[in-house]
């Protein structure tokens, strides 16, 4: 077995040997071997670059068919419902669940003209259908139409009223008495509130009764409202009005539960930092500008926390000059 030093001897031989060799002028048959490994290597990396843009095409192509696939099948899926469901509205005439249905169906596959006409008919057979006044109401709130949604509301509620009335004269004395819908009073808030402070006095009233008939899912849909006006339409003016008659209307009425929610809600849209504002894009064609409705979301129980404000990141500092 050789020493350490037979073993330095040996390596420093073979580092002479690699030296001789690389200063030595290669051969023609080295030179040669060379050019072929280099061609040999090219073509498999063109090879596998050829097979690899293949395979992503397939992959995209494969991905398109079923994608398409799928499209044509919920297309074909919702013309059967709607098809399903026209017929149950034909056979069942006065039955005014089977028209919103369809007029839900309309909206899933966004025909907007038919889901009105559906929502019409269901609100022509039952006017206080509380769901069709809602959906008919928030299609006008999206066009900017507060007006209209504040006619269609007020009619709903007077129907509701009365059908509120009869359902409770017919009900059994050990039944609970059946109380009207609060959204609907949030809702038309909502719709007069939007038309400017002239119709504060009348969204006053509109508070009144929804913390009258149901507080509790009165303050819901307001604290869903507020938050959608001071977050997504960048409208905290509006968030703080209906903070404002709302409460006064809860100490009014004295409800000690209703004036916490809303001055926790009050706090909640205080601290809400505004983003700087964003330039109007109008919108081409004929029609209202479309915005969208703090009505369209479904209320969350007051109490939330606020998520904190994004920090701005940092700009960027220049690097010190280089000292000579």
């Amino acid at each position: 077995m050789p020493g350490p030093v037979e073993n330095r001897s040996l390596n420093e031989l073979s580092k002479v040997k690699r030296a001789r060799r690389a200063a030595r002028k290669p051969t023609k048959r080295e030179h040669h071997q060379e050019r072929v490994r280099t061609m040999v290597t090219w073509v498999l990396v063109f090879v596998f670059s050829v097979t690899s843009v293949g395979l992503l095409i397939s992959m995209r192509q494969a991905t398109t068919v079923t994608d398409r696939q799928t499209a044509a099948d919920q297309a074909a899926q919702s013309a059967d419902r709607i098809d399903a469901l026209e017929r149950k509205a034909r056979e069942n005439p006065k039955d005014a669940s089977w028209q919103f249905q369809l007029a839900q169906a309309y909206a899933e596959s966004r025909d907007v003209v038919n889901q009105e006409k559906a929502l019409k008919e269901t609100l022509r057979i039952d006017p206080s259908h509380p769901q069709a006044l809602l959906l008919t109401a928030d299609i006008h709130m999206r066009r900017n139409e507060p007006g209209k949604a504040e006619k269609v509301l007020e009619t709903g509620i007077a129907a509701e009223k009365e059908e509120v009335a009869r359902l409770n004269k017919a009900r059994p004395a050990e039944e609970p008495e059946i109380m009207p819908d609060a959204l609907l009073r949030a809702a038309l808030f909502q719709a007069l509130l939007s038309q400017g402070a002239s119709r504060d006095a009348d969204a006053r009233a509109a508070a009144r009764d929804g913390l009258t008939v149901q507080p509790i899912d009165f303050v819901k849909a307001l604290q869903n409202m507020s938050l959608q006006w001071a977050l997504m339409m960048q409208r905290k003016d509006l968030a703080t009005r209906a903070m404002r008659i709302s409460l006064e209307e809860a100490k009014a009425m004295k409800d000690t539960q209703a004036v916490s929610d809303i001055q926790k809600l009050q706090k909640m849209i205080a601290s809400i930092q505004m983003a700087p504002p964003q330039p109007v894009r109008t919108v081409p064609g004929p029609g209202a500008t479309v915005v969208p409705s703090p009505m369209a979301e479904s209320p969350t129980a007051p109490g939330a926390e606020a998520a904190p404000p994004v920090p701005a990141p940092a700009s960027p500092q220049a690097p010190p000059a280089a000292t000579p």
